[in-house]
Order: C-alpha cells, then structure tokens, then sequence
C-alpha cells in the first residue's frame, strides 16, 4: 500500500498549484486508496445498516430510517485539498423520519464506534445545515479479532439527517447543485450531448439496507445529486441497458 495520500494531501501546507502531471498522479494514488480501504468501509456500512435494522425489527424505532454511503470523487477531494481539511472520503448518511429515531441511532452507533470528532451544526445560528456529522473507526480490539488490517479500515463520516433537513438538501435551498455553485444549465447541457461524459467525475454512492449494501450505477448516483436534471428516453434507455450488464450487490 501506498502513502496515505489522503494524509499527505491534509498535511500540505502551502496548497500550491500543481501541474497537471502531478494532479494525474495524485489522483492515481487517491484512486488505489480509495480502492484499497473500500472493503473496511463497506463492513462498516453493513454494520451500520444491519444496526438499524435490527433496532427497527425489535420495535425500538417510531418509523423507517433510510441508510447511505458515499465514496468521495477525487475531483471533489482536490477542490477540498485546495480549501480545507479532507475528512469526509468516506461517508455514511443516516436520515430518520424524526428527531427522536435519529438520536436513538446515533447513541447505539457510538456504542459500536470509537468517535473521533463531532460536529454538531446546529449551534450554528447562520446555517440551516443543521445535521450532526461524527467522525468514527473501528475499534482495534475489533479489527485484531477479525484478522483485518488497521490501515485498511478508514475513519468514517457518519451525517445525521432528519426527513425536514433532507428535503432542504436534495431540493430545497441548500440542495447540492446550490451549495457547491453548480450551473446546472451547463451540466444540462454536457448531459444532453453526452450523457456518459457527466458520470466521469462522480462520486460512489451505496444504498444500504440491513446488512446487504447496494452500490449506484452513474446514472442513478448522477439524479441523485441533481434530481432536476432532465433525462431523455434514450438517455435512460441506453443507461439502464449498461447498468444491467454492470450492476452488482456487493456482497
């Protein structure tokens, strides 16, 4: 295994600009580790998610909660590498239907998990970003017992929603296209000349129901974020063809 480029990326001081022959090769790197430490974040998703399920099965939440996880584009962690620190590669999105379920989750969660960090973004009165996002790991004693390796497993972002916050994000005032700046009348158009070509610098996202975990095909993870995009019948058709011939359970 490489350095953790991700470390070394954070520890940059000068966020210099780099040619292109070394983003091509920092981007390589991110890849493979990405790639390398994807296994101990999808055990983790499944613990997760099978967590919940089972709170949900004994009767000990008022009503659904919907699991998530999300592998950062490299080109989302080079914009961050230039800005801030990079601590949300790995992500896991929990979001229950109200205040009380998400709490009950969130205290048998660090039960389960060494909690690094919380950032509780209520308290901040400008924003209406009001989730609580957690940093966690595995525990060691958990990972020697499972014969796994230490640098294979990563710390986590765990963000807590509720249904309002949700809502906000995936259409209202806060939606993503608005919080990143997108220009969705250009991403329309690259989507309408090429649909493929927008699916190059997107995230992995995973649909995670108990203990089985689901990864997005482009298309999917690509309405997802901009769920006002207007898809074309032979967009779609010709999507859900190569998502068939593609589309896995991870296992």
């Amino acid at each position: 295994m490489e350095k953790n480029v991700i470390q070394c990326m954070n520890s940059d001081k000068e966020k210099r600009e780099l040619s292109l022959q070394e983003v091509t090769e920092l981007r390589r790197k991110y890849e493979n580790e990405i790639e390398e430490k994807k296994g101990g974040f999808e055990l983790i998703a499944r613990i997760i998610g099978y967590t919940i399920y089972k709170m949900k099965m004994e009767g000990l939440l008022e009503q659904d909660v919907e699991v998530w996880g999300r592998l950062k584009s490299f080109k989302s962690a080079y914009e961050n590498y230039q800005k801030k620190a990079i601590d949300d590669c790995f992500g896991i999105r929990i979001i229950a239907q109200n205040d009380s379920d998400l709490e009950k989750v969130r205290k048998q969660i660090e039960k389960l998990f060494v909690v690094d960090q919380t950032k509780d973004h209520r308290k901040k009165s400008a924003s209406k970003y009001n989730a609580i996002h957690e940093m966690v790991h595995l525990d060691s004693k958990f990972i020697n017992a499972h014969n796994m390796k230490e640098e294979l497993t990563p710390a986590v972002e765990i963000q807590y929603w509720n249904n309002e916050l949700e809502e906000m994000c995936e259409t209202g005032e806060i939606s993503y296209s608005k919080y990143k700046h997108k220009d969705m009348k250009r991403i329309q158009e690259m989507y309408d000349e090429n649909p493929f070509a927008t699916y190059k610098n997107l995230p992995t996202y995973y649909e995670i129901r108990g203990n089985k975990i689901r990864m997005l095909s482009a298309e999917e993870t690509l309405i997802k974020l901009y769920p006002d995009l207007i898809r074309h019948e032979a967009h779609k058709k010709g999507a859900e063809s190569k998502q068939k011939r593609k589309e896995k359970m991870c296992r």
